[in-house]
């Protein structure tokens, strides 16, 4: 199954989509349902000011601190955490089971149909000569790690922190272009973006309400899902752990919330790296 799998690309789009059932089934409904206007829905849905309801400070407590707040005990709580209440997983999954049977089927009769071809021989596959001055095809690296402040290719506005209070759980935003600390992030080899008006805080797209916000940059198991991104030469901001979503504005609004979006390779999934004016070691990561 698994080599059919590596060579059929039908099959691994079906098992992508699956995949996606558990993990972000509020957008395959979306899409499923209103075609070309799922986007905007999403995003209206995402910059609404309503916020859910804080969860109970709970005894796992990795990283309860005594310095938290109240205001910091107020997290939603994380994908995959046991007790998370996402939106529209109940609706996916009598769809889940059903959409697994659909694929074993169809990955079972397109391996029978291919067994039922005799393999072509090894020995009509011509071997290939090396060649110190052949080209080699590569694929398209991440951007080097630097610092500086984000900028929106289609809002011309900076990726900020509501209200410039960085704190555990403060929303990522859009806002006029400054030199604010909170318009200053660092971008590492390990995938954190870090914002250095806080360093002990990064940029995360792990939360149930799928809207961007600061997390503990330490964070371990279920919580650290969401914090690690790769910045490609095109200016797209990719989450690592589901690298078929870019980090884009709700709106190209002052204020607006970030969210992760299904990629698409229009300009406001493009963020340009620029040194923040009157830093002291700016650096650009393009």
């Amino acid at each position: 199954m698994q080599l059919h799998l590596d060579q059929c690309s039908y099959c691994q789009d079906t098992a992508e989509q699956l995949r996606l059932c558990a993990t972000r089934p509020g957008v395959l409904l979306a899409e499923a349902l209103l075609g070309e206007s799922a986007h905007p829905y999403l995003a209206a849905c995402r910059a609404r000011p309503s916020r859910t309801a804080p969860v109970a400070a709970t005894a796992e407590g990795a990283h309860a601190r005594p310095s938290d707040t109240p205001q910091t005990q107020q997290k939603p709580a994380r994908r995959g955490r046991p007790g998370s209440t996402r939106k529209g997983a109940k609706i996916f999954v009598a769809g889940i089971a059903a959409s697994s049977a659909a694929v074993a089927a169809a990955i079972v009769v397109a391996g029978t149909s291919s067994d039922t071809t005799a393999p072509a021989p090894a020995t009509q596959r011509p071997t290939p000569t090396p060649s110190p001055s052949s080209p080699t095809t590569s694929t398209a690296l991440p951007v080097p790690p630097g610092s500086g402040r984000l900028r929106n290719a289609a809002a011309d506005l900076c990726m900020d922190v509501r209200g410039a209070q960085p704190e555990r759980g403060a929303e990522a935003t859009l806002s006029a272009c400054s030199a604010a600390s909170t318009q200053r992030w660092t971008y590492v080899e390990d995938g954190l973006l870090r914002n250095l008006a806080e360093p002990d805080l990064c940029l995360d797209a792990g939360g149930d309400d799928e809207v961007l916000d600061l997390e503990y940059c330490d964070s371990s198991g279920d919580v650290s899902f969401g914090l690690r991104f790769e910045l490609s030469p095109e200016g797209e901001l990719l989450t690592r752990d589901e690298r078929n979503l870019v980090i884009a504005p709700a709106s190209p609004d002052t204020g607006t919330v970030l969210v992760p979006s299904p990629r698409n390779g229009e300009a406001e999934q493009r963020w340009l790296v620029e040194p923040v004016p009157g830093a002291s070691t700016p650096q650009s990561a393009t």
